[in-house]
């Protein structure tokens, strides 16, 4: 479970409330590292250190070490995304009011990066990639000595702190034996869990089998082909998982990462996202169900466009879901963007009203502060917009189960358009019915908000 730009008491609170009485057994919180402040406080500006000292929008280094001791006392491991690329890419003052130029930093000088400076313009090109600049960030010399002592020391002071590993952002920008010299600073007494993050939708000179002997590598043909699926395509094909991976050319599951969105893809359109409504929910869903890889979900804030970042303080501190007292939130339910990693939980939107542009999409299926322990929760099915199905409860007799088709039309009922409660017919094979529209309010419609639902639904949908 990712908690995209989640504030790090945040995150302590939802592991004790949440993910860790829930089973996800890890979650992925931001760089902490001290980074720039950039105009309009875009997402983006955590990915550019200044410095490796624990200081961020997310909170400081005394909230970090709280959170992942919070986090690891519920049973929820914590992986840290670490920016080792590369620095910043203009002259600026860091979150925490450090002075910085392009090529001069605490840690680091002109001598530490790649010279003479030049642009990733050819993914054809292996030095290029590798020895450039991506988006004119300061890149810095990985085959450097210096560079990767200074790196190995930052992973080791994570993981001192009690950190359980690591995703290394644009690893596919540092030539893996590099990547593996700086991964191979970390303290023998330590064994992370290590993912990199390699964009590879084939026919560049960078693999991603590359990577493998690193640890896992992130699978973007999957949240390509599954969001072709979903748009276009038909669910048939994805009877039988097997074939479709070896049909999509994927990693080997024990190598694989595989995402319907991440923080990147869900905003450049070119996967499936929130804003997609019950496609996404259920592409979430059959992610969980497939017997493929170590799945990742996203949970992020709500986004009106590319770089808009999470809620933010005037000091340029984030504000997350928990950041607000409860009066003043205007929905009592809070959701993520989806849930997961495993045991499978599901997708809900729900919206927390904070101040500004921005809302964050949480999670919960309770009233904030009356979540119930998941031994009271009842298997069911969610509620469409006021409706409860009523589903039999399946007998010792094999006849007496309810048919697969008729218990997905109940469950999902009709795809969202527009409206989240005007629904148009689905047809799961059978003839259409014509049902007049609903459109009840918010509070009546709340499709998928109950853990226990979403968990039967996977259940149901991994056997057909």
């Amino acid at each position: 479970m990712q908690l995209f730009q989640w504030p790090w008491n945040d995150v302590g609170k939802e592991c004790t409330n949440f993910l860790g009485p829930k089973g996800v057994w890890a979650v992925q919180v931001t760089p902490p590292q001290e980074h720039a402040r950039v105009a309009g406080d875009p997402w983006w500006e955590v990915y550019q250190p200044v410095s490796y000292r624990l200081d961020s929008r997310s909170g400081n280094r005394a909230q970090f070490a709280a959170m992942v001791s919070t986090c690891k006392a519920a049973g929820v491991t914590v992986i840290v995304d670490v920016v080792l690329n590369h620095m910043t890419g203009t002259d600026g003052t860091s979150i925490d009011g450090t002075a910085y130029t392009k090529y001069h930093y605490p840690f680091y000088g002109p001598q530490d990066f790649h010279q003479p400076t030049c642009q990733v313009t050819n993914y054809q090109d292996r030095s290029n990639v590798q020895n450039c600049e991506l988006v004119e960030l300061a890149d810095l010399n990985t085959g450097s000595d210096y560079v990767r002592q200074t790196e190995g020391a930052y992973l080791n002071d994570l993981l001192s702190l009690g950190v359980g590993g690591f995703r290394v952002d644009a690893a596919k920008h540092m030539a893996a034996t590099d990547l593996a010299a700086i991964i191979g600073r970390v303290d023998s007494k330590y064994h992370p869990y290590i993912y990199q993050e390699v964009i590879d939708y084939g026919g560049e000179a960078i693999s991603r089998d590359e990577y493998t002997g690193i640890g896992n590598v992130t699978e973007f043909r999957y949240g390509q082909d599954i969001t072709g699926v979903f748009r276009s395509g038909r669910l048939s094909t994805l009877m039988h998982p097997e074939q479709s991976w070896n049909n999509w050319g994927l990693l080997g599951s024990s190598d694989a990462v595989p995402f319907v969105d991440d923080h990147d893809t869900e905003r450049d359109g070119s996967a499936l996202n929130y804003k997609d409504g019950s496609l996404y929910n259920l592409a979430q869903v059959l992610t969980l169900a497939w017997p493929y890889g170590n799945p990742l979900i996203t949970s992020d804030f709500n986004w009106s466009n590319r770089d808009a970042g999470p809620p933010t303080a005037s000091n340029g501190m984030t504000i997350g879901p928990y950041g607000r007292p409860r009066h003043q939130l205007s929905e009592r339910l809070y959701e993520y963007p989806a849930l997961g990693l495993r045991p499978p939980v599901g997708q809900h939107r729900q919206h927390v009203r904070l101040p500004g542009r921005h809302h964050w999409r949480l999670v919960g299926g309770q009233q904030m502060g009356q979540r119930q322990p998941a031994d009271r929760l009842q298997p069911r099915f969610p509620r469409i917009c006021g409706r409860q199905p009523r589903i039999r409860r399946p007998g010792p007799n094999p006849a007496h189960r309810p048919r697969r088709r008729h218990v997905l039309r109940r469950a999902f009922g009709r795809l969202q358009p527009d409206h989240p409660c005007v629904h148009r017919p689905y047809d799961f094979g059978r003839q259409r019915r014509n049902r007049a529209h609903h459109a009840f309010g918010n509070d009546s419609c709340r499709p998928l908000h109950d853990l226990k639902a979403v968990l039967t639904l996977t259940n149901v949908f991994s056997v057909i």
